[in-house]
């Protein structure tokens, strides 16, 4: 079975709705370049192209607010429930891969994707391809 895993550091990013301007839409800068760093990652990765029906796996780690209680630094795993939104986390995520990692997103058959606090921030995805 083949498998794509990446981990990119610093804190997810997701995506943002386009902006209208006089000249017509653009993509947030913010966003452009958060595909942009998920994108390398992949490339810097030599891993191939998966082909098929896939599952994708990713994991969104947030830095712990300096707010928090120390029973919240305490618990072993803490999901985050507040902004920024899981589904647009996800979509920048499914675009930045397209035509990388898979030719075209609608061969995710499958999402499993959590928000969860951490020591550090990262993002964690794995996709396997769908074993038929």
């Amino acid at each position: 079975m083949s498998e794509i895993r990446l981990v990119i550091q610093g804190e997810p990013v997701a995506k943002g709705r386009p902006r209208l301007s006089r000249n017509g839409t653009y993509t947030p800068e913010k966003t452009k370049t958060a595909e942009e760093a998920i994108g390398w990652a992949f490339k810097q990765s030599g891993q191939k192209k998966l082909e098929g029906m896939l599952n994708l796996f990713v994991s969104f780690r947030f830095t712990l607010p300096k707010s928090a209680s120390k029973k919240l630094k305490g618990m072993v795993r803490m999901f985050k429930a507040t902004r920024p939104d899981l589904d647009n986390l996800v979509k920048l995520v499914t675009d930045a891969l397209n035509g990388l990692a898979y030719d075209d997103d609608s061969q995710i058959i499958s999402i499993n994707a959590e928000k969860v606090y951490a020591e550090q921030a990262y993002t964690e995805i794995w996709i396997t391809e769908e074993l038929e």
